[in-house]
């Protein structure tokens, strides 16, 4: 792969022996290969940057053949091949003989044999009716493979139409030189690092301009922090109830709005060093409303609106001092005295952004961290409006156990802070402060003395520690804690052991997630369906084996004495696990690439450290995998399709939930989304467990993708509608050698319609979902279940109290017979392509079933 800093080597050259580059379509790589035009915008750009030249972008069409177009062009059109494969005499051929020759190829070629009057039919045998023919299609795409064009614009319309080629536009540059054109480049710093700034170095280096028009790689998709899921929800319960958002922009701020304009002393505890970080350079601020600035002196030193004050001698030096802001109430009493400087109206205010502390870093503690705030302004408040609105606040998020306790605060008088009770802690922990400002603080301003503001403030982590159950305010902070939130049905941590399943048998209506210490913990887990897809099965598996592994042999007592005693733990603890849930492959896998690990170890604590790292692995690989396929499917799809934009249709739940993060089949959806290609995603109820209704409904409204659930019987009145819909998209649990797919009920029924009205039906699964042991679908085990889970369903609903439950409903009458399989087969004939991580997988020319034996070599 040609660099950045060849591809600037290449142009330089070129243009020191040519003078000026009039298509870089013309540069040749020094591997002599074709130039990644692409790639080297990225080398223009850079030089562009330091005037060593200039470019103009050239824009031009062609057309580039298909597969099918290709292979046309090499063995000739379906309708020739026909043709030429009926006999020259008058008996002709049958049309079974021509599909045992041709096989798909034969329909596909009768037809426009037909219509060009090529051939004919004499009874049940089709003959030639003309002598000879000219396989134009054959013709025109051999021109346009070698030009990419055609002298007659319809020509390659009609192709495309047919699939045999596409359109591309292909960009290349015209190049000159630039006034500081030279063949030497001069290494600027791209970042600058600690020891730049330690030894002054970054004075006098040459930095690289930042290049705001830089192609990067587009994401495929992604999910927000937790924080900044439960600021987003905040921030939507403010803008619910007629608040105005603060800007929050000032993270630098003088001491005079952080704390003197609060009616806050400057002995105050809060402003030694020790508790706030002062700036040393620059370490004041000089503009302040004179005016204002002197009553607040007032207020501070001799007292006044009702005060006796503080009785010191206020200094304007300690208000200059300049610090990171320690809470967003410097914002509020920036805007609050905004207000007093107009006529007066009443208003809601509020904010969430960070403030910063110096604090020591524990369990409940951070010297970084977000703050909630609120304020109302108006004349008649009181103390009941405070508690009355918050214990409304609080609920719209979801805290209903409140309590308020008396506090004390230099600018709010009453004072309360909020506490509310932390389940996995066991006790109460702080989530606010709260109180009614002061007249020291609001009357300097210029306010009406029958104006009170009532306010509060809250962190953003305490209440998303409650929210996610943790007991460590550290495990909201760093890259993998932000992806293990994103909807992941799977959270694991080495050090200390632990893994956390989501429950899913409570979503939507609740997320809770419960705690796997050993392997019967995970047994039962999977059992239940509190986790559920493939992957994640097989990943739940091994993670409850090594965590139970891990903590089993850090304890004393350790039962592990040699290798033998591990290796029957092992074994018969895969084997428990292989019984929970026997249809779905990845669990069967796992199992099996543990074992083999296990059988060739003699130490007990290698052994050991080897289970935990390949358990580690798989639950990376299958993060990696999922997003591979979403990007291979999304591709596959778009490229199939005439369409700029489509819709699709999903069964099951196939996304974050049902594998370590991102999706197969949802995947697939959330990779076309975010390359804009989706119009419309349907997903299926998917009877009798819902996982559809419950668990790819909540998974689409959180990624905001357009949507609509329908019942498991409407799929083939929607296909009938014409509703631009290209695909149906389902994931597997288990794929045989040669494409039979075992997936959940009813997907068997969603292959058929989509067969009939000519749409594709794609199979999205990891590689570790085929098992080449098996033949085909018929030595599929099919799991069948309690009939209780149709004849009951779950849903939330109000108690006798007016509070939301989870209930569950009988529907049929007793005595009923229940059939429950959990899954079915769908023959590979009616599959269209199979998406893996490595690749799509087709099926060969005028054959029914996929070779995926070859495709995984």
């Amino acid at each position: 792969m040609t660099t950045t800093e060849e591809f600037q080597t290449l142009v330089l050259t070129t243009l020191d022996s040519k003078g000026s580059i009039e298509n870089t379509k013309e540069l040749k790589a020094f591997d002599g290969e074709e130039v990644d035009q692409l790639a080297l915008l990225g080398a223009l750009k850079s030089l562009v940057d330091k005037e060593m030249v200039g470019y103009d972008t050239i824009e031009d069409e062609i057309w580039i053949l298909t597969e099918e177009g290709n292979e046309i062009v090499d063995k000739g059109s379906h309708e020739a091949n026909v043709f030429e494969a009926i006999p020259a005499d008058d008996e002709g051929i049958s049309i079974s003989e021509l599909q045992k020759l041709l096989g798909n190829a034969a329909k596909i070629g009768q037809g426009k044999a037909f219509k060009n009057k090529w051939i004919a039919k004499k009874g049940d045998n089709l003959i030639r009716a003309v002598n000879s023919v000219v396989d134009q299609t054959r013709i025109d795409l051999d021109i346009i493979r070698s030009t990419g064009k055609h002298s007659d614009p319809n020509v390659p319309a009609d192709l495309k139409k047919r699939k045999l080629c596409d359109k591309h536009k292909i960009i290349s540059y015209s190049v000159t030189k630039g006034p500081k054109f030279s063949l030497t480049i001069e290494k600027q710093a791209r970042d600058i690092t600690f020891e730049m700034l330690q030894s002054g170095e970054w004075k006098k280096a040459n930095f690289k301009k930042y290049n705001f028009d830089a192609l990067g790689i587009p994401p495929s998709g992604g999910h927000l922090h937790p924080l900044m899921k439960i600021r987003e929800e905040l921030r939507q319960i403010f803008l619910e109830m007629g608040f105005e958002e603060m800007p929050t922009n000032r993270f630098v701020e003088s001491s005079f709005w952080n704390f003197d304009a609060l009616f806050q002393p400057q002995q105050h505890p809060a402003r030694d060093a020790h508790d706030t970080f002062f700036l040393k350079d620059p370490a004041i601020g000089t503009q302040f409303p004179t005016d204002y600035l002197e009553r607040v002196k007032k207020v501070h030193s001799v007292g006044g609106y009702g005060s006796a004050g503080y009785g010191y001698d206020w200094k304007i030096e300690d208000a200059q001092k300049l610090l990171l802001r320690t809470h967003t109430t410097a914002i509020s009493s920036f805007m609050l005295y905004n207000l007093a400087q107009k006529e007066f109206k009443p208003v809601k205010y509020f904010s969430i952004d960070r403030v910063f502390r110096n604090e020591t870093v524990d369990a409940t503690h951070l010297a970084e961290f977000h703050q909630v705030e609120g304020v109302i302004a108006d004349k008649g408040l009181t103390l009941g409006d405070l508690i009355g609105f918050m214990e409304t606040f609080y609920e719209k998020m979801g805290i209903k156990n409140l309590r308020f306790k008396p506090a004390y605060n230099p600018y709010t008088e009453p004072s309360m802070e909020i506490f509310s009770y932390h389940e996995g802690l066991g006790k109460w922990v702080e989530i606010g402060n709260s109180g009614m400002f002061r007249p020291e603080m609001l009357e300097p301003m210029g306010l009406d003395p029958e104006v009170r503001v009532i306010a509060w403030g809250l962190g953003l982590e305490r209440p998303a520690m409650i929210k996610y159950g943790l007991e460590n305010i550290r495990e909201l902070l760093g890259h993998k804690k932000m992806s293990s939130f994103s909807l992941s049905s799977v959270i694991y941590t080495r050090s200390p052991p632990s893994l956390k399943i989501l429950n899913q048998l409570l979503l939507p209506h609740k997320t809770v997630y419960e705690s796997v210490a050993s392997v019967q913990e995970g047994y039962e887990q999977i059992k239940q369906m509190k986790v559920r897809g493939a992957p994640a099965i097989g990943i739940v598996a091994a993670l409850s084996l090594a965590v139970d592994l891990l903590l089993q042999s850090s304890n004393p007592a350790c039962p592990f004495k040699d290798q033998e005693s591990l290796k029957s733990y092992v074994k018969s603890s895969l084997d428990h696990l292989k019984s929970s849930r026997p249809t779905a492959v990845n669990l069967f896998r796992a199992s099996d690439i543990l074992w083999n690990i296990t059988e060739k170890e003699n130490d007990v604590n290698i052994t050991i450290e080897k289970l935990v790292k390949e358990a580690e692995k798989m639950l990376i690989d299958d993060i990696q995998d999922n997003k591979n396929i979403g990007k291979l499917g999304a591709e596959f799809i778009a490229k199939e399709s005439q369409n700029e934009k489509f819709s699709v249709v999903t069964h099951c739940n196939t996304g974050s939930l049902a594998t370590a993060e991102y999706g197969t089949a949802l995947g697939i959806i959330r990779s076309l989304h975010s390359q804009n290609k989706l119009s419309h995603a349907y997903f299926t109820e998917t009877r009798p467990y819902n996982q559809g209704a419950r668990l790819t409904a909540y998974e689409l409204i959180n990624d905001k993708i357009p949507s609509t659930l329908i019942c498991d019987s409407m799929v083939s009145a929607l296909l009938s509608l014409n509703k631009n819909i290209e695909a149906i998209i389902v994931g597997a649990d288990r794929v045989a050698s040669n494409g039979d797919t075992a997936n959940k009920i009813g997907t068997y029924q969603l292959a058929i319609t989509a067969k009939y009205h000519n749409i594709m039906f794609i199979v999205a699964a990891p590689s570790t979902s085929i098992d080449l042991t098996i033949k085909s679908g018929k030595d599929i085990i099919i799991e069948e279940r309690d009939g209780n889970e149709i004849i009951y369903v779950k849903g939330i609903a109000e108690n006798e109290n007016g509070e939301l439950e989870i209930k569950k409903v009988r529907l049929p009458p007793e005595g009923v017979k229940v059939w429950n399989p959990s899954f079915d087969v769908t023959p590979a004939e009616l599959i269209t392509a199979i998406v893996t991580e490595k690749g799509v997988v087709m099926k060969d020319n005028g054959t029914s079933e996929f070779n995926l034996f070859d495709f995984l070599k």
